[in-house]
């Protein structure tokens, strides 16, 4: 059977709630140690930036701001960044690459780093887009940098991981409800390192800010909507023992689907993976040359693919979508 799809979709170009890349409320503190309020163009970093863009109001033009002026910069409600010169641990991190050393292989670098809590203690981040390093700060000590490093055993060639970073967090954040086994189970995760710090500073009643939490708060991360429409459909029949013309039959039919949407945690919700499961079905009795026949063609699609939002204002975008 040949089929002919034409879907039709209720939605083609949703208005949606999502956040475009713009100039957001924010401020700067400089060299001096002057404190600008300002605005900043907020690109949600997937990576950690080494200059931002800046304007003092709407109407201004854009000036950039590397990271040799600035100490800290932060966007409300958003993220906050931090300049400081920190061990940076540079092993390559793929498969193919890993060292046969445990011990880390650090280069002091001067980075923004990404300020996940800040507190009495204080989780950090810093990715390249390769990989991701974690560091942290105890009271008034310095940053340092969480131990972690993967690497092939000299003698059997197997990979395995220097995990000291249990041992820094289990001597540094003691709390009474606290037991050993949750720091000898945490992994090198954001999801897991938050959840540590803040219940560090809730568990000594300091205060703290979980940056993470609000860059979260308010944004759309899973969308789910049905996508109906209708197909056309031809069936044509050849029999390949006799002259006779081909048998062929034509209906139309209606389709439905639901689509899902997983929106991406950087770049301001441009980028999103989106899956598709659709049914359809084709019946039909068709006399084939000199007997009937009963055609009962069903079918489950599960198209996947990548989408990207292109932001023409605050209320309205359009989008391409790659399957």
């Amino acid at each position: 059977m040949k089929s002919k799809l034409i879907p039709f979709f209720l939605i083609f170009f949703p208005l949606t709630g999502y956040s475009q890349i713009s100039f957001e409320n924010g401020f700067y503190t400089d060299n001096s140690g002057s404190r600008n309020e300002l605005l900043i163009k907020n690109m949600d970093w997937d990576r950690n930036p080494t200059e931002i863009e800046v304007k003092t109001n709407e109407s201004e033009e854009e000036e950039i701001l590397s990271i040799q002026d600035v100490q800290s910069f932060g966007i409300y409600g958003a993220s906050k960044y931090i300049r400081k010169e920190v061990s940076m641990e540079l092993s390559e991190n793929q498969v193919g690459s890993l060292s046969n050393t445990s011990e880390p292989q650090y280069e002091n670098e001067v980075v923004f780093l990404n300020v996940l809590i800040e507190g009495a203690a204080s989780l950090f981040m810093y990715s390249d887009g390769y990989q991701t390093n974690y560091f942290y700060k105890v009271a008034n000590s310095g940053i340092q940098p969480l131990i972690y490093k993967k690497y092939k055993a000299p003698d059997d060639a197997k990979i395995r991981e220097n995990t000291r970073y249990r041992q820094q967090l289990w001597n540094d954040l003691k709390c009474p409800s606290f037991e050993i086994n949750r720091f000898e189970n945490i992994r090198y995760r954001k999801s897991d390192l938050l959840r540590l710090f803040q219940q560090y500073n809730e568990c000594h009643q300091e205060e703290f800010t979980n940056f993470e939490q609000q860059r979260k708060e308010g944004r759309d991360l899973f969308n789910i909507s049905v996508r109906p429409g209708f197909n056309y459909s031809t069936l044509s029949i050849r029999n390949e023992f006799y002259d006779h013309r081909d048998a062929e039959s034509s209906q139309s039919s209606f389709r439905i689907g639901l689509e899902a949407e997983f929106i991406l945690p950087f770049n301001q919700n441009k980028w999103a993976l989106v899956v598709e499961p659709t049914y359809q079905s084709y019946k039909v009795k068709e006399k084939v040359f000199m007997d009937n026949a009963d055609i009962d063609y069903q079918s489950l699609e599960i198209p996947m693919g990548v989408r990207h939002y292109f932001f023409l204002n605050e209320q309205s975008n359009f989008l391409l979508t790659v399957r």
